[in-house]
């Protein structure tokens, strides 16, 4: 059975931190964080989940991991890639260019939806 994403996140949450003040300090309700751990909800918008990341102190291989999860279920790029690419606008420039040089299709396979949802 493939792992989900809040099955993860509560893996890794749970030995470090109580629900409760894990939620305050990231600044989501517990009812939210228990939904996405459960599987009710989806993956959080990528800024949620990379201060999640960030206060879990997670490892580079758990953060992989965790970025990598979440993107599968909101059919996205890992908040990652997502958070270099928006930080350093001269990769977006060089994947534009080999998009032209038709070195890489980034069209083929993307998700038709924009954006995140909560």
């Amino acid at each position: 059975m493939k792992e989900k994403f809040g099955d993860y996140l509560q893996k890794i949450r749970s030995p470090r931190a109580s629900a409760t003040n894990f939620s305050k300090s990231i600044g989501i309700s517990i009812v939210y964080l228990r939904d996405i751990e459960r599987g009710r909800r989806p993956a959080p918008k990528n800024q949620v989940i990379i201060k999640i990341a960030d206060a879990l102190e997670m490892s580079i291989k758990e953060r992989q991991h965790f970025f990598d999860l979440a993107a599968e279920e909101k059919e996205d790029i890992p908040a990652d890639i997502w958070n270099y690419l928006y930080k350093n606008k001269d990769a977006i420039k060089c994947v534009r260019e080999q998009q032209k040089n038709n070195t890489i299709n980034v069209t083929e396979g993307m998700n038709s939806g924009e954006g995140d949802t909560e």
